[in-house]
């Protein structure tokens, strides 16, 4: 039961830093994941709005441990290389979701080029950041990853 306490506890901790780091780090993150785009920018005019996307993000980030010490419990993973390989699908996961959704931006830009190209003048998309979610896309990703971790690692009846 101690041990129980203190993994609880672990992921507390390990969560709060997550949490703090990826809040403090959103800006320099979210322009790393957005994707580059020719004749397109991206904008937020609204303060409240990136704020909360920015909690929501810091948030998924902070989930993580007790998704994962959920996971490790549920299935029972108690060996160093399960819990480094349900770590490793579930970042997969969410690595995969995000690039999908940079490829739906991607394409979205390029309709909206071709939709505007017709007279060969200069042009830009703006696509509002709101829109983007990839709050959302980092959290199914993250169920995803959870659901792929506890079927790979289920015991058998």
């Amino acid at each position: 039961m101690k041990s129980s306490k203190i993994e609880v506890l672990l992921a507390f901790f390990i969560s709060l830093i997550l949490f703090v780091s990826v809040y403090f780090a959103f800006s320099d993150l979210f322009e790393f994941m957005l994707p580059k785009a020719d004749n397109g920018y991206y904008s937020e005019t609204d303060f409240f709005e990136h704020f909360r996307i920015a909690l929501v993000f810091s948030l998924v980030f902070g989930l993580m441990p007790f998704f994962l010490l959920l996971i490790w419990r549920v299935t029972p993973i108690i060996s160093k290389k399960q819990k480094m390989i349900s770590i490793l699908i579930i970042l997969a996961s969410i690595t995969l979701s995000i690039l999908v959704r940079q490829q739906m931006i991607r394409s979205y830009f390029s309709t909206m080029a071709r939709g505007l190209n017709t007279a060969n003048e200069k042009f830009t998309v703006n696509y509002p950041i709101s829109k983007i979610n990839f709050e959302f896309y980092l959290f199914i990703g993250l169920c995803i990853g959870c659901i792929i971790s506890y079927s790979v690692f289920k015991q058998k009846k």
